[in-house]
């Protein structure tokens, strides 16, 4: 028995969270992303400090060229009965995500607060194998172990705010992991066995 699928969906959040975002900018909002450090504390007392040197307040800014992101996935299904009571099943699943968000943090000037510049292009891919040994049931239990071999390339897929660094595209630097990260290899087995044991009744 061969069984196949594929499925492409776009990321229709996307924009009600960048609307989320803008909602909170000038002119409809004043917000403030501050750097401090020892010598220059941020306080209570002064929690909101002015300066007449920034012009551009904004804390979140989009690339308006932006589009959502979209991703694809596809599997094959391979079954074969090797006996009377046992089959084999071989999976083979994969997904690709292409346009996804990226958070960028330009290189502040003088007249500008920290913020964060949102873009896409970010891409993203996964392989799994999957094989299935089965026992259908019979005297009483059954059976089914299954081995995992999977890999993905999160290309320069941005995870959070955690981990800026420096340089980048440019006069920007990147928010989250470095560009081509390859997730290390994964491989996992499991086995699930069902005993039915024959009761008296009372």
């Amino acid at each position: 028995m061969i069984r196949t699928g594929y499925g492409i969906g776009y990321n229709a959040g996307g924009y009600p969270s960048i609307i989320g975002q803008l909602v909170n900018q000038a002119p409809f909002a004043v917000t403030q992303n501050l750097a401090s450090n020892r010598s220059n504390p941020l306080t209570l007392q002064v929690g909101f400090p002015t300066n007449s040197a920034l012009t551009i307040l904004n804390t979140h800014a989009i690339d308006p060229n932006y589009k959502p992101a979209y991703a694809q996935q596809w599997n094959l299904d391979v079954q074969t009965q090797i006996s009377r009571l046992y089959l084999v099943n071989v999976t083979n699943s994969g997904a690709r995500g292409t346009g996804l968000d990226i958070l960028l943090v330009p290189n502040r000037t003088s007249n500008a607060s920290n913020f964060i510049y949102q873009t896409n292009g970010a891409n993203s891919i996964y392989h799994g194998l999957n094989v299935q040994l089965l026992r259908r049931f019979s005297h009483g239990f059954d059976m089914v172990k299954s081995y995992t071999l999977s890999n993905s390339n999160e290309g320069e897929a941005i995870g959070g705010l955690a981990g800026m660094e420096p340089g980048g595209r440019g006069d920007f630097g990147r928010m989250g992991g470095p560009p081509g990260m390859r997730q290390p290899e994964e491989r996992k087995g499991e086995a699930t066995v069902a005993i039915s044991l024959p009761l008296r009744n009372l």
